[in-house]
């Protein structure tokens, strides 16, 4: 894995997430570009960069401002360790594979996020929060479709399966 194209796709899945994407939120909700590019690196990375990827992923993500400190870095950790261990035989599957993988990744993490956030606060309506989720996944997996092609062409990680 070229970690010089690591660092640089993941410096711009993180601007493009908090600058561009910020602006063109649905129902609250936006896509996660830094959680493509997890999904990506679990499906396609050594056993130690399918960990070391997606937790700095989550830190960057967090140091941007998405939520409590370290929540995401573990999230991602998780998400990449799954991937790479369990449904790494799926990264050469069809964009429909990869796609609803990147999904049900998105639902886990907002999920997890959403579930720690209701259980820190006090009082408050759950209901934006649980629209949020499903929406943030559909709108993460339309844009996992271009942004596959992407990482592919700028070859992030040299591995044995096209993402």
């Amino acid at each position: 894995m070229s970690v010089s194209r690591f660092l640089a796709a993941m410096l711009v899945a993180g601007l493009l997430q908090f600058s561009f994407f910020h602006r063109f939120r649905v129902a609250g909700a936006g896509p996660d570009c830094l959680l493509i590019v997890c999904v990506y690196v679990g499906l396609n990375a050594g056993a130690s960069w399918a960990l070391v990827g997606p937790f700095s992923c989550g830190l960057l993500k967090d140091v941007l401002g998405a939520g409590r400190f370290g929540l995401h870095g573990l999230l991602f950790l998780c998400v990449g360790y799954v991937l790479n261990r369990h449904c790494r035989h799926l990264a050469h599957g069809g964009a429909g594979v990869r796609t609803v993988l990147v999904g049900a990744s998105a639902l886990v993490c907002s999920g997890a996020a959403i579930c720690w956030e209701l259980a820190s606060r006090r009082g408050g309506g759950a209901a934006p929060l649980l629209v949020q989720l499903p929406v943030g996944a559909v709108y993460t997996m339309l844009l996992s479709l271009p942004a596959a092609v992407i990482l592919k062409k700028a070859k992030v990680c040299k591995a044995k399966y096209d993402f």
